[in-house]
């Protein structure tokens, strides 16, 4: 039988937990994205793309964040949707 993989990952946990390992999460890079009007598609809706900026620090506050994509919406010449952080964190056993 196949494991859904939300029961697959729930029995990973459970091994986890029964081997007592120790993991942990280390963020590696943050990027903030806006999305920007880029035009219409061929049903007439808005599309978006996203301009993103490297380099931010791991730990600028949420608050930091929105003041900063906020000055940029300033200056940009189309209209924007979304403002999104995109985290890459890195697992390691410690065991």
């Amino acid at each position: 039988s196949t494991l859904s993989p939300s029961s697959a990952a729930s029995d990973v946990y459970k091994r986890q937990e029964v081997n007592n390992m120790a993991i942990s999460k280390e963020l590696m890079t943050t990027t903030l994205s806006i999305e920007v009007e880029s035009g219409v598609d061929n049903k007439g809706n808005i599309s978006y793309k996203k301009k993103n900026f490297s380099g931010i620090k791991g730990d600028a506050t949420p608050e930091a964040l929105a003041t900063v994509a906020d000055a940029i919406k300033l200056v940009l010449a189309n209209q924007t949707r979304y403002t999104l952080v995109n985290e890459i964190s890195m697992l390691e056993d410690n065991a």
